[in-house]
């Protein structure tokens, strides 16, 4: 079976493996490199999503970058699906490799809670009528601590908090939409 395969394009010295899927009839999901985390490949799914918001092809409704990968929903009456592969293949040829690439980025700082009586209740509503034998109970920190061999649940605070986290996308297919035209914050 050829699982949705319109096309693929062979890894390189200095690019991924493509690989173009079939999203119904008005989508194609543009899959790069392996099934791993690579920050490379995010970097390059960033790339096609510039490119195709700079030059916005007629029928292009909507992208959703992820991780590895680039959804594009269109209109097919607009840009056939054949216009859309050639597209997309041709864009390759013109993206940056992930070294000569420079992404906007942020800094945020996020609250968070530590013993929420709201978490409480709901872990003690999951002893009820779920699982009161899961190993993880009566609480997830302690749990945490035991798995990672930490001394005390302090341990697990100081480590959560002392962290910086790397956020490559949030939601998933759908949740987040980059809008092309319009208003770029929509759905922020």
């Amino acid at each position: 079976p050829d699982h949705g395969v319109l096309a693929r394009r062979p890894a390189t010295d200095t690019t991924p493996e493509v690989v173009y899927r079939r999203g119904a009839d008005d989508n194609i999901l543009v899959e790069y490199g392996p099934m791993t985390l690579d920050l490379a490949l995010r970097m390059r799914v960033h790339a096609l999503a510039e490119h195709l918001t700079a030059h916005r092809p007629a029928g292009l409704i909507d992208l959703t970058p992820g991780v590895r990968s680039l959804h594009l929903h269109t209109d097919p009456d607009t840009l056939p699906l054949r216009t859309l592969l050639r597209l997309l293949q041709e864009a390759e040829d013109h993206l940056p490799t992930a070294h000569e690439l420079t992404v906007p980025s942020r800094e945020v700082h996020l609250p968070l809670s530590w013993d929420d009586p709201t978490v409480d209740e709901a872990i003690s509503r999951y002893l009820t009528s779920v699982r009161d034998d899961a190993p993880w109970n009566p609480s997830n920190i302690e749990f945490i601590r035991r798995i990672n061999g930490l001394d005390s649940v302090d341990d697990v605070r100081r480590i959560v908090f002392d962290a910086q986290y790397l956020v490559l996308g949030l939601g998933g297919p759908g949740a987040r939409r980059v809008v092309l035209g319009g208003d770029q914050t929509a759905g922020v």
